[in-house]
């Protein structure tokens, strides 16, 4: 290797494959470059197969050889160049023996930090700033994509919530369903019973009359009971009321329900004559028909 130019034979891995070819290598102090050949008479005759561009943020360090090319893991002579705050590619090199190493590893460093004084006398203080600004901003981001990524948790978390509410829900509905058909079998049940007794008593003590052998529909009665929505707690004195009522007039029932639609064409003919403000949500004024 000619050390006064840096230049020399290095083994080099590949980017994409990852293979090894050995290439002879130039550091270019000028440029600011490291410019590698296929042999050492292409160098200035040829154009370079490559070049590892050096800037400010650029580092070479060395490397374990036998993680990168198994069978050279006692030689210790690997150093790679890259840059500290990029994604770029990192170059991956093997010197012939551990002194061209870390003459490599040196002149880099070397032109790196004249290279650095020249452009920026404060540089030290410059980079401190630097850094100190990049640590706030990953810091930043990272608080950002933790805040969203838990966010989007709490979302996920809600939506779950939200789907076995609504399972539950449904099948709550079910169960009040099932229990309302139930209840109104009982209460059915419940209103033949006293509609039997009651009849049978009162059909009893009118055996003797004109009357005695009126007909009286249990199931008619229910309907009837039902639509007037009557309290439970009333309905036997309710049977009697409408047993005495067929007694008088077997077409008590028919009358009874056409009142109810009297009453309930009554109610609608009143509702549409109010006038109502929809302006304020307040009735504005009330007029009967």
């Amino acid at each position: 290797m000619n050390e006064g130019s840096l230049e020399g034979y290095l083994d080099k891995q590949g980017g994409i494959r990852k293979n090894w070819k050995k290439r002879y290598f130039k550091l270019r102090t000028a440029s600011n470059q490291i410019d590698y050949y296929n042999k050492k008479g292409d160098v200035d005759v040829t154009r370079p197969l490559g070049t590892i561009q050096l800037n400010p943020r650029s580092v070479a360090k060395t490397i374990l050889t036998g993680g990168y090319r198994p069978g050279r893991e006692f030689e210790d002579c690997g150093f790679c160049v890259e840059d500290n705050n990029s994604t770029s590619r990192t170059w991956i090199l093997i010197a012939p023996s551990k002194v061209n190493r870390d003459l490599w590893i040196k002149k880099i460093d070397e032109l790196l930090s004249v290279n650095n004084k020249d452009q920026n006398p404060s540089n030290d203080k410059s980079s401190d700033k630097n850094e100190e600004a990049n640590r706030k901003k990953t810091y930043r981001r990272s608080i950002h994509l933790t805040a969203k990524l838990e966010g989007e948790d709490d979302i996920e978390m809600l939506k779950n919530e939200v789907e076995k509410r609504d399972q539950q829900l449904s099948q709550l509905k079910g169960d009040f369903k099932s229990k309302k058909d139930e209840l109104e079998d009982i209460q059915a049940k419940y209103f033949m019973n006293i509609g039997v007794f009651a009849k049978t008593n009162f059909l009893r003590s009118i055996q003797d009359t004109k009357n005695g052998n009126i007909k009286i529909d249990l199931y008619e009665l229910y309907e009837l009971v039902v639509e007037e929505k009557v309290p439970v707690s009333n309905w036997a004195s309710w049977v009697d009321q409408q047993l005495k009522g067929i007694f008088k007039d077997p077409n008590y029932l028919n009358l009874r329900r056409e009142e109810m639609r009297k009453d309930r064409r009554k109610t609608v003919s009143l509702m549409s004559g109010l006038n109502l403000n929809s302006a304020n949500g307040n009735i504005k004024s009330v007029r009967f028909n």
